[in-house]
């Protein structure tokens, strides 16, 4: 339209100053464009500000996340493309900028930290219009936070940004949402593909804040009614069971159903690893392990559960790319830690559960606890025996400890001994005397393959570690100095976790003196887990000082060298080709929680730097001597 009024300026000049120079129905036709596309683009403008104020009211309505008003509008990083060398950004709002150099961000409706290693975590949103940028990174538009955003900056006052960034927004053909829903943005109403976005960041609610459950209930209720388009079976059952969820009695404190109900507003990240895994989160799960440890008391009260519809904090994933896809109910739960106590012995797989149940427990409640739980340690498939199930083994542990002796004398008469790793950590943390863990461990640490072993020993040095050290130092003697198999899960390199569990510097030197001469593939996966969280604070001195010793190693690791050696996540598996020395900097860092994040295409003199720094906060430490 700029280009069609200059044009017709130019032609009324040159009339009145030269004379006509072409026809007057001519000047009248392009007079009368001007006019005409004037209009309509006055009438498209009017029409977007007036679908805006709509969203906007929307937004306001139904609480859509809004940033402060001094949040700044930026380009915040999304990904990198090119292994890294083309960082990709995208309109979100600037809420912090925090001493490690990590940005907080609200992009569309999601809170973020955004730290990105030699990239800029934000950029400055242009000043005029939104093209992305030329050179060294490029933006993009076709998320649905960009839609969202538009409406968040109209919501602050600026709908000329606003309505400049909508049109920016070119969303793909389908879109998954976080419960699974499939839609088509291009072919939405803005105001209902609005709706959607709030319906998600309302169900991702539920699953962070259950304090807000009441409020989240009566706004996720609100939404459907004003958006019926939104109404599937699955979003009216979630409203209805979180309606029930608030609505319900207290449960009498620590009852079965009160410790469920806790669990069942516990968020973790790591419920994948199981009920007992090390890990700092394990603390969300200690409800479920209290239900688990009741033993036979905590059957019928489960079984009473078990078609209970009330809303929890866990969920489901759909297959593809884990995405959330199921809400999972307390009876959903109930049933979980059912099978958990039974060894999954009761087939359970009918509409009416708790009867299922119920018919089973009539027939498996004729057993002794003591005589019940016992059975259910070992999973067999005819009589081979193929697993041990957890629960019912930590609840002889703790209740009936002697009949360990039993179990591991069959498991072992058995030839199963490939899985006397199952059992070693329960007989390690079990009320039977010391000398008879160790004993038991002993004899499970003389069998079975390398690795086996090493799993055994590395429940006995929780339990006597100059025991563990006495049967670990002739097995790391025998190491070769590289494996036949790929290296992330070779059983030479995974020696180490047992040496993390050893206070005896002679098996550190030993560990030290086995990477020094392993080739720089092992090498470099022998030293792997030293910085991993799972260990904590143990041996933290000695961790600090083996990784310390090879700050020299120039060795470079190439992983085109092998690639049958080198797949899976190995370490370092993000870089093609390092040298140890710059990848031991990157473990000590972060056990001593530098922030740096080195990248591959550091120039040696950034590598030396980084050194450098890492070298300086080591000389705070207190190490033992451990290598050369």
């Amino acid at each position: 339209m700029a280009f069609i009024r200059t044009a017709a300026w130019r032609y009324t000049v040159r009339m009145r100053f030269t004379g006509p120079r072409i026809p007057r129905f001519s000047i009248l036709l392009l007079t009368g464009m001007v006019i005409f596309v004037g209009g309509a683009c006055s009438r498209q403008d009017q029409q977007q500000r007036a679908e805006m104020k709509v969203l906007v009211d929307i937004a306001v309505r139904h609480k859509l996340p809004l940033p402060p008003d001094d949040a700044q509008l930026v380009l915040a990083h999304t990904e990198s493309w090119s292994d890294g060398d083309v960082g990709i950004y995208s309109p979100a709002f600037l809420l912090e900028i925090k001493s490690d150099g990590t940005a907080a961000i609200l992009r569309g409706c999601k809170h973020e930290d955004v730290s990105v290693p030699d990239e800029s975590s934000w950029r400055r949103f242009p000043a005029e219009g939104v093209e992305p940028a030329p050179g060294g990174y490029a933006v993009e538009f076709d998320r649905l936070s960009t839609f969202v955003c538009a409406v968040q900056v109209a919501a602050r006052g600026d709908t000329a940004t606003a309505i400049n960034l909508w049109k920016r927004f070119a969303p793909s053909d389908h879109c998954v949402m976080s419960d699974g829903d499939t839609i088509s943005p291009k072919n939405e109403k803005s105001s209902v593909l609005l709706a959607r976005c709030i319906f998600d960041d309302l169900r991702q609610n539920i699953l962070k804040r259950p304090e807000d459950w009441e409020d989240l209930q009566g706004r996720l209720h609100a939404l459907l009614d004003e958006f019926p388009e939104l109404k599937t079976p699955a979003r009216l059952a979630l409203l209805a069971d979180l309606q029930a969820t608030v609505k319900a009695e207290p449960a009498t404190p620590d009852s079965t159903e009160d410790l469920l109900l806790q669990w069942s507003r516990a968020p973790s990240s790591l419920r994948h690893l199981g009920l007992y895994h090390e890990y700092e989160e394990a603390a969300a799960d200690v409800p479920a392990r209290a239900i688990v440890m009741k033993g036979f008391e905590a059957i019928p009260d489960l079984i009473r559960l078990v078609d209970d519809c009330r809303i929890t904090v866990h969920e489901d994933t759909l297959g593809t790319g884990r995405r959330p896809a199921h809400i999972r109910r307390v009876g959903e739960l109930a049933e979980q830690l059912l099978r958990e106590l039974t060894g999954d012995a009761a087939n359970a797989g009918v509409e009416n559960k708790s009867a299922a149940w119920r018919e089973w427990w009539e027939s498996a409640q004729t057993a002794s606890p003591e005589e019940f739980f016992t059975a259910a340690i070992f999973r067999r498939d005819g009589d081979t025996i193929d697993g041990i199930n957890e629960s019912p083994a930590r609840i002889v542990a703790e209740r009936y400890p002697h009949r360990l002796i039993q179990l591991c004398d069959q498991l072992l008469e058995s030839g199963s001994d490939q899985h006397s790793f199952d059992l070693s950590e329960v007989i390690a943390a079990s009320r039977l005397p010391k000398q008879t863990r160790v004993e038991l461990l002993v004899r499970f640490a003389n069998v079975g393959s390398l690795d086996d072993r090493r799993c055994v020993l590395q429940d006995l040095a929780k339990v006597d570690s100059a025991e563990a050290a006495r049967l670990l130092m002739p097995l790391l003697e025998r190491l070769p100095q590289d494996s036949s198999e790929p290296y992330w899960t070779c059983p030479e390199a995974a020696f180490v976790h047992a040496v993390m569990q050893i206070d005896d510097d002679a098996i550190w030197r030993e560990w030290h003196r086995l990477a020094r001469r392993a080739t720089v593939g092992l090498r470099m996966e022998m030293l792997n887990p030293l910085d991993y969280a799972y260990i904590g604070e143990k041996n933290r001195s000695r961790r600090l000082a083996i990784l310390a010793a090879f700050l020299n190693d120039d060795s470079e690791r190439r992983m085109s060298a092998d690639p049958d050696k080198f797949e899976g996540p190995c370490a370092a598996f993000t870089f093609p080709q390092i040298e140890v020395r710059n990848y031991v900097a990157m473990q000590i860092a972060s056990i001593l929680e530098i922030p740096a994040r080195p990248r591959e295409r550091w120039t040696a003199a950034r590598w030396a730097d980084f050194r450098n720094t890492v070298q300086l906060r080591l000389a705070e430490e207190d190490l033992p001597e451990i290598g050369d």
